[in-house]
């Protein structure tokens, strides 16, 4: 049999009550007034020295379990703040400010071209995150238990599946779309041309800067994306598609609804986590 660090805590804490209580409760019967004073001082120092030993064994133990525990701590903070900071908390936020515009749209009564323009983009977005995540930091999403990691999991499966909009042709748009996102940030930071436009961004062919590194990307703002659309044949049909999908009310808000879920569930595994560290 294996003892964790915790079997070993409460054996040694069960060592040090249960056998002292025991030999006090068994000397009150067994030593008298009429036994020597020599050997109730000998049974006494014996059952003090023990008691000490054992307390001293506990005293070690509880200290290198919470030398240990705060070392696990650490690690945990150094691994994972990282991935907060840089993957999980603009997915979140990018989740937040999509469902933001599915339920304006169940309560407008006309949806606008711009409309359904600003849904795509937030889609794209969305799952531009996602992709980026995955790509960079193998897309495992870590929190302080694999039960809270699958629930964030969960929720991310019942928003994507809210949020198909065109059957088997939607994972197809949501594949062109993270490739959108990402080249088009690494685009403009290289200098080179940007997909759906014949122009050159300003600075090319300068290839580095003057220190030496390649310049931070820029965001993919969405006044460049609509100005994308008209060029690009498969972000037109997404419009139509779209606007089509947006009419059917109840799905827009069954998509809200699962995309609201998502960034709750997700926000509160990340300050679940960090309260587990402050224990």
């Amino acid at each position: 049999m294996k003892f964790t660090r915790r079997s070993r805590l409460a054996a040694l804490v069960v060592l040090g009550v249960v056998p002292p209580s025991l030999a006090i409760f068994l000397l009150d019967r067994t030593v008298t007034g009429a036994t020597p004073a020599a050997i109730q001082a000998a049974i006494a120092g014996g059952l003090l020295t023990a008691m000490g030993t054992i307390f001293s064994a506990v005293y070690k133990e509880v200290s290198s379990y919470f030398q240990q525990t705060s070392a696990n701590v650490d690690k945990k903070v150094t691994m994972i703040s990282p991935l907060v900071q840089k993957y999980y908390s603009p997915w979140v936020n990018s989740a937040q400010i999509l469902q933001g515009k599915l339920e304006s749209l169940t309560r407008n009564g006309v949806v606008g071209p711009e409309d359904i323009q600003a849904l795509l983009y937030y889609i794209m977005v969305y799952y531009g995150y996602r992709m980026k995540f995955i790509l960079e930091a193998g897309g495992l999403i870590l929190l302080s238990s694999t039960a809270e990691q699958n629930t964030v999991h969960d929720a991310y499966r019942a928003a994507e599946r809210a949020l198909d909009w065109e059957g088997p042709e939607t994972h197809g748009d949501v594949s062109y779309l993270q490739t959108l996102f990402l080249t088009r940030n690494v685009a403009t930071s290289a200098g080179k041309a940007q997909p759906g436009s014949d122009s050159t961004p300003a600075g090319a062919g300068k290839g580095q800067t003057d220190s030496g590194a390649t310049a931070a990307a820029p965001p993919y703002m969405f006044f460049q994306f609509r100005n994308d659309i008209p060029g690009d044949k498969n972000l037109s049909r997404m419009v139509d598609s779209l606007s089509k999908w947006v009419a059917e009310k109840e799905k827009v808000k069954a998509a809200s609804q699962a995309v609201n879920n998502f960034a709750l569930t997700f926000q509160t595994g990340i300050d679940q986590l960090y309260t587990a560290w402050g224990q």
